[in-house]
């Protein structure tokens, strides 16, 4: 970690020390106050006492004017910690998420979809929506599968807005062409199946098929209006044949 940002996020505040003198030990001060500033950059306090890069004990260990040797025993998980947690909760404001908070996240991420039309950016996106909150970061893997459902669950509500959007003749067009054509063969894949080797042979059966889309007649200006441009381009990436 650059100097910087050890300045910038690690650098013990005024009303930060008026917190200090309630816990007398060296290591139990030096312990308090990196759980209280690594919270703070986190959003939650780290699992271990290991996830703490030592430049970020001893850029505090100055500030307190302790020895960082001070660190290596103070209990991360003992009674104390309980009660430097809950101190630390108390001055931040900060609580834990409940399973009704991360199910109300899960529909604002959904309601909120278009603003953040893609994983990436709904994973940026709910992580600040924590911190607003007040509410603690879970694990990783638990925020992991919070954004894998909400991004499901806008897909679906992108996905049905469209299909609202399109004419009943082109809705029905679409279902027989998820059904079996005459010739046993599945008219989806035969529309997206890769193209032959180049020949007039393969040219005419590519019109064909060009001339078999077009019918649709989906517009993007109308039918795709209120879909953003990164989920288009999803949607586009999903229909293009495996290879091509």
């Amino acid at each position: 970690m650059r100097n910087e940002e050890l300045r910038e996020h690690f650098t013990i505040t005024l009303e930060e020390r008026y917190l200090l003198p309630h816990w007398r030990k060296e290591g139990n001060i030096l312990g308090f106050i990196v759980l209280l500033k690594a919270f703070k950059f986190l959003g939650y306090p780290p699992r271990r006492k290991e996830d703490v890069p030592m430049p970020v004990v001893s850029w505090i260990s100055q500030q307190s004017d302790v020895d960082p040797a001070e660190f290596e025993s103070y209990d991360w998980k003992g009674r104390l910690y309980d009660k430097h947690l809950a101190s630390v909760r108390g001055f931040m404001g900060f609580r834990p998420a409940g399973g009704d908070d991360l199910q109300k996240l899960t529909e604002w991420l959904v309601g909120e979809g278009r603003n953040h039309p893609s994983r990436s950016k709904m994973f940026s996106a709910v992580i600040q929506r924590f911190r607003y909150l007040r509410l603690e970061l879970p694990v990783e893997k638990e925020l992991q599968r919070l954004v894998n459902s909400a991004w499901r669950q806008y897909l679906n509500v992108t996905c049905q807005k469209i299909s609202e959007h399109l004419p009943s003749e082109t809705r029905e067009k679409m279902d027989q062409c998820l059904s079996m054509g005459s010739d046993d063969k599945d008219r989806f894949e035969w529309v997206k199946a890769n193209p032959g080797k180049f020949g007039m042979k393969t040219l005419l059966y590519e019109i064909r098929r060009l001339q078999f889309v077009n019918e649709f007649e989906i517009k993007v200006d109308i039918h795709l209006r209120d879909v953003p441009d990164d989920v288009l381009k999803l949607l586009r990436e999903r229909a293009v044949p495996e290879g091509s």
